[in-house]
Parts: C-alpha cells; sequence; structure tokens
C-alpha cells in the first residue's frame, strides 16, 4: 500500500481514490524515524516505552475502506502532536521564550510539547535546548503534522456535510507514576470524548459496544479524556465529532522487547471488523 502523501521523515497520508467515507484515522505516537539534531540521553529502550509501537499498522489498511489515515514518521519524543504548541517547559530551555504558554497537567508532570522526563524521573537532556531548535521542531514537524489533520478533517467535511475522526493511540497495560491511574491494571481499551465535549454521544457508544462484543474489557474517559488533536478539533455543533482511543499494549505486544505477539493479526482483524462498522454508521448519518 503506497501513501498518498507523504513529507520526508515527518508524516504520511493514506487514501483511496475511488472510495472515499466521512472518517478520518489518525497516529501520531508511533514514529520511529529520529531527526538528526535529537540529542537525548534516554536509551533506545526507554524510547520504546513512550512509542505506541505498531498502531500505524493497525489502522493503516483502513484506507481500503473509504478512511482517510495519517501517520506520524517522527517520534513523540521529539515532539508531541497530541499536545498544544504552547505546552512548552521554559525550564527546559537555554534563553527566553518568545511565545505564550499554556500550563498543563501533562505539562506538569514532564509530559508536555517536549518531553523533560522520560520515564518518572529520568531525564530526556542532559542539557537546555535552544529556543531556534525547539522553534524549529514546531514549524517543521508539529505545524505539518496538524496541518495536514486539518486538510483531511476539512475535504471530509465538504465532501460529506459531516467528520469522524478516531485518534489512535496504545497505553502501557499499568500506569507508572506520571499517570493519576500509577500502578493500576487498564482495561483494554480507552474511548475517550472529554466527557462528552468533542464527539457525539452515538459515535462513541458505537465503537464501546462493538468492542464490548468482541469481548473486550472497554473504558470511557478514564485514566484518558483525550488531549489536544481531539480537543483542538472536535466540534460536534459543527459536525465534526473526535474521539480517541487507547489500545492496551498487552493485547497485540510483548511490552518487554516491544515485539509483536500472535494478538497482533487477531486485533488487527476486529480493528478492521469495527471500521466497517463505522463506515455504515457514518454513511448512515450523511447529512
Amino acid at each position: 500500500m503506497q501513501p498518498e502523501k507523504i513529507i520526508k521523515d515527518v508524516l504520511r497520508v493514506y487514501k483511496q481514490n475511488k472510495i472515499s467515507t466521512p472518517i478520518v484515522y489518525d497516529s501520531p505516537h508511533s514514529g520511529i524515524i529520529y531527526p538528526p539534531d535529537f540529542k537525548t540521553t534516554a536509551t533506545d529502550l526507554q524510547l520504546n516505552t513512550a512509542r505506541d509501537s505498531f498502531v500505524d499498522e493497525l489502522i493503516v489498511e483502513s484506507s481500503n475502506l473509504g478512511a482517510a489515515v495519517l501517520i506520524a514518521d517522527f517520534p513523540r519524543t521529539y515532539i508531541d502532536p497530541n499536545r498544544s504548541n504552547r505546552e512548552v517547559d521554559i525550564s527546559m530551555l537555554n534563553g527566553k521564550w518568545p511565545h505564550a504558554v499554556q500550563a498543563t497537567k501533562k505539562l506538569d508532570v514532564g509530559m508536555g510539547l517536549l518531553r523533560k522526563y522520560i520515564l518518572p524521573n529520568v531525564p530526556m537532556y542532559s542539557k537546555k535546548l535552544s529556543v531556534s531548535e525547539v522553534e524549529n521542531r514546531i514549524k517543521n514537524y508539529w505545524s505539518p503534522y496538524h496541518e495536514s489533520l486539518q486538510g483531511l478533517l476539512e475535504e471530509k467535511l465538504s465532501e460529506f456535510g459531516s467528520v469522524w475522526y478516531v485518534n489512535w493511540h496504545s497505553m502501557k497495560s499499568k500506569g507508572n507514576q506520571m499517570n493519576i491511574d500509577s500502578g493500576k491494571k487498564r482495561p483494554d481499551f480507552v474511548v475517550s470524548d472529554q466527557d462528552g465535549a468533542t464527539s457525539s454521544r452515538d459515535f462513541r457508544d458505537l465503537i464501546t459496544k462493538s468492542l464490548t462484543e468482541k469481548g473486550y474489557e472497554v473504558g470511557i474517559n478514564y485514566p484518558y479524556k483525550g488531549a489536544e488533536l481531539i480537543k483542538r478539533y472536535g466540534a460536534p455543533s459543527k459536525n465534526c465529532n473526535a474521539v480517541q482511543i487507547e489500545i492496551n499494549r498487552r493485547l497485540y505486544l510483548d511490552e518487554t522487547s516491544v515485539s509483536k505477539t500472535d494478538g497482533f493479526s487477531v486485533l488487527k482483524d476486529n480493528l478492521f471488523e469495527l471500521t466497517e462498522q463505522l463506515v455504515d454508521f457514518t454513511l448512515d448519518k450523511k447529512t
């Protein structure tokens, strides 16, 4: 399968020419191409704990059903598309930051636009970052990703009168000290819509019902409510519905070796079936 659009080392977009549906998928945290200026003290093993390994592979074939699929190729540990470009920890910078800053809970625990810690109390960098290199990351990585996503959403909205956006992630099987559910076992999936602010209830309920019927345990809006991407683009009153889905990594990979297990193919098939149901739902909702 060839991407319809590529920005080298930044992103890929998959779309079919012959079939289109009102669905947009993305995976902002599965990237593994490390930019040359990424000088981190974190080890490869530590960096892998932050990556949504293989989530891009789980969803990319949904484009065969008419969904547009956006994949980030750069790692979230370099810059995180699922954070506001204002979530900057100025204590990480060597110089005065000339832009607005937004305080958030994620920023407080070192998980803002730029990671301060890769794991609890394990720093990402041995020295401060320059203002220019952070601005470069925003300009050449964060912004192209958001511009591409917004463009896909606007295309679908123009074509169908409504758009249904699913922001895909994976989560550790247990939370750590950087999470609100530290030490707790997590469900198979967490479906989030900012407590109803970013999506119609029936869209979220269909996803939850479909996954539950497949035998999965599904949590709703805990421990994740959804972050920047669905908050920024989800607007049910404007016919743009956005849901975040977290997949428990134990379903499809060995968390220690970060390698696929036999569960990968089963999960991939089940997510493809979920997409088929969402296609039927969204086409019935066409305005």
